[in-house]
């Protein structure tokens, strides 16, 4: 046991790729299928290097004549015999191995923070998750009375939001499914806490949109406010499904949500101005009337309107010539 010895074969990026573990010495690597380690680059000699250990008990690399030689790292000298550390880079041919005695110190353990241990134990309630579904229907029967003008029954109010919960609940069970297959744990109540969320702030920014809107006269910035909320609640709201279910980096997973985000507002921006025509019945601009409190720049005026109608009627008109 004494004799234990690890090689590491790396990737270009310095990731492990191959681990061997050796408890007789000496290990000869190289590409003839009479080595204990075969490796398959043709820079490499048949017999190319052996990792032996002296009578005092060191651990040494010597070169067994190879035609490209033996580089040891970082200073990428080439040598015929090298001591072993606990952490030794070596280069042969175009492959890089590290040779790891057993004093080698291994990393700290990384915390996981998307396991089954750690899903999520705030979220993954049930009481969260129906009050966050009920704060979702609050929300969207205040904004359907919020937008309606006449006496409307309350049933009719509930209705939308009923139909919403029933859909965030869905949607939760099909990323609850996801996270069983690829992470083991189904976190269903995190992942409807997190729809429940992601729809709430949705409808709060049409609000708020709404009002910027109002109180600005800010029909462009409103809008791209509006696509950039939209944006970064999508990536949001798919970053916290993927860390439920995908093992992968924050990092990576950040960079998946938000093109997949920023390609759904845009394909939907796109479509939008493409099969908007220039002449609709459909209103461009809120409908809804805000207190005027909240009004924050001088409307514009009836001069104004009349010049911009007088424009919009010579278009109407030259078309109609035309046609």
């Amino acid at each position: 046991m004494g004799e234990m010895i690890v090689i590491e074969i790396l990737d270009p990026a310095g990731r492990v790729r191959e681990r061997t573990r050796h408890e007789r010495l000496p290990v000869t690597i190289g590409r003839s299928y009479q080595n204990d380690v075969i490796l398959d680059d043709p820079y490499i000699s048949p017999q190319h290097l052996s990792l032996n250990r002296d009578e005092r008990g060191e651990f040494s690399a010597v070169d067994l004549q190879s035609e490209n030689g033996v580089f040891l790292y970082p200073s990428l000298k080439r040598v015929e015999q090298a001591a072993l550390g606990h952490e030794t880079l070596l280069r042969i041919g175009r492959t890089c191995l590290r040779i790891c005695t057993p004093a080698h110190a291994v990393a700290s353990t990384v915390i996981d923070q998307s396991g089954p241990h750690t899903s999520r134990p705030f979220l993954n309630s049930a009481w969260i998750f129906a009050g966050m579904m009920a704060l979702t229907a609050v929300v969207i029967v205040l904004e359907g009375y919020g937008a309606t003008y006449t006496r409307v029954r309350l049933v009719t109010l509930l209705l939308p939001a009923l139909l919403v919960v029933a859909a965030l609940s869905g949607w939760a069970g099909l990323w609850a499914l996801a996270s069983r297959l690829y992470a083991h744990h189904s976190s269903y109540f995190a992942h409807g806490v997190i729809a429940g969320l992601a729809t709430t702030s949705l409808y709060l920014l049409g609000t708020v949109h709404a009002y910027y809107s109002f109180a600005f006269s800010a029909s462009l910035s409103g809008a791209l406010l509006q696509y950039t909320g939209v944006t970064i609640i999508l990536g949001l709201l798919l970053y916290g499904h993927l860390r439920l279910c995908v093992l992968h980096s924050p990092k990576s997973l950040a960079a998946i949500a938000c093109v997949v985000a920023a390609l759904i507002v845009s394909l939907s921006g796109l479509t939008s101005y493409v099969y908007t025509s220039e002449f609709s019945d459909d209103l461009r601009y809120p409908a809804q009337l805000k207190p005027l409190a909240f009004k924050m720049v001088k409307s514009a005026t009836l001069d104004d309107f009349i010049e911009r109608a007088q424009g919009l009627k010579s278009k109407v008109d030259r078309q109609a010539q035309e046609e």
